[in-house]
């Protein structure tokens, strides 16, 4: 099923609770998050891809989402799709018979805020602030959109809000986490 139009930003942070302390007064608390995914692509694909998907295990479910790219200019920009899988072993099972590899796994832990639009039109961001296993710390931020005419709005919303909590520039992190793990391994060299 087809989730919307993800719009968002990561930066590297030193001090999540610095970061959590500069949120917005009407920024509430949504939960906790714990989960662990494992990106697949291709088998005849050596080395890193950006064709994957992901299969992301919480305590209580699982889901698969794949991610359509969309040009933009400041933020990762994306079409998702996602569905649930009731046992995440059966589906890693049917990805490797149908000739899917993994490509690297991933680890994420924090908190999830959600920031309310301030101004008519605007929609609502999340905000996370999080630990990934092997890479540290990061914010970040995403607004959900319906249509590509929206990309932009929510461009200047996700720059604009990373700038009230003092994220500058130069600490954005444009590669994915995959990516950054994947040369971390040395499966780069």
């Amino acid at each position: 099923m087809a989730k919307g139009i993800e719009v968002e930003n990561k930066a590297r942070v030193n001090d999540l609770a610095a970061v959590e302390k500069m949120l917005p007064a009407d920024a509430r608390f949504l939960d906790e998050i714990d989960y662990a995914d494992t990106y697949f692509t291709f088998q005849n694909i050596e080395g890193y891809t950006y064709e994957r998907f992901r299969l992301r295990e919480f305590s209580d479910r699982a889901i698969v989402t794949a991610k359509e790219d969309i040009a933009s200019v400041d933020c990762a920009t994306s079409r998702e799709y996602e569905f649930e899988v009731s046992d995440p072993d059966a589906f890693r099972n049917f990805a490797r018979l149908f000739g899917f590899r993994e490509l690297i796994r991933k680890r994420k832990e924090g908190k999830r805020f959600r920031v309310p639009s301030g101004r008519e039109g605007d929609r609502p961001a999340t905000v996370e602030l999080v630990r990934v296993e092997g890479l540290g710390d990061f914010v970040e931020i995403e607004v959900m959109v319906d249509s590509e005419a929206m990309i932009e709005g929510a461009e200047s919303r996700v720059m604009a809000l990373l700038a009230d909590l003092g994220i500058l520039e130069s600490a954005l992190e444009p590669r994915a986490y995959t990516l950054l793990l994947y040369e971390q391994s040395g499966a780069a060299k």
